[in-house]
């Protein structure tokens, strides 16, 4: 179990705790007892959600990971970087989403310094930033072969 725990985490660095439990298909308190019980793993809490990482997973880019980790953002940040800049009506259409949903997300990958805005009059123009790029470069690891699969997956 510990084994499985340690996978899904590096499988998926920026977890959170739920999304754990549902992957392994276990209770909460097997998840804490194997993870207190292990020093591959560290915890740390984001937006409100625990998250889990590898130790070898420097903490700067713990936000980052953590916006990565939800498909619907997964998805924005894709669609963002086809192009150099997309506008907030291109990206409604490509997730297919409410405004407000979209809004918030973009807000989360913006905390996460993932997405910059342009702002020109009176539209906005994102864009992914350096860092989202430097993150991909880091992490290009079978974590993010998944979420280049799920990327394919929310296409089809």
């Amino acid at each position: 179990m510990r084994q499985e725990l340690l996978q899904t985490v590096e499988n998926s660095p920026g977890i959170h705790f739920r999304a754990v439990t549902r992957e392994m298909e276990c209770s909460p308190s097997t998840v804490d007892y194997h993870f207190e019980r292990t020093d591959q793993l560290r915890d740390r809490d984001i937006r409100g959600y625990r998250r889990f990482y590898p130790v070898e997973v420097s903490e700067e880019y713990d936000s980052s990971l953590a916006a990565l980790n939800h498909p619907v953002r997964s998805k924005i940040l894709y669609s963002i970087q086809e192009k150099d800049m997309r506008g907030f009506s291109d990206i409604i259409k490509v997730v297919d989403l409410s405004k407000s949903t979209v809004s918030s997300h973009i807000s989360v990958l913006t905390e996460a310094d993932l997405v910059k805005v342009d702002e020109q009059g009176n539209r906005k123009y994102y864009d992914a930033s350096h860092p989202v790029k430097k993150a991909f470069d880091r992490f290009d690891t079978l974590s993010l072969r998944k979420m280049e699969s799920n990327f394919i997956d929310m296409w089809e």
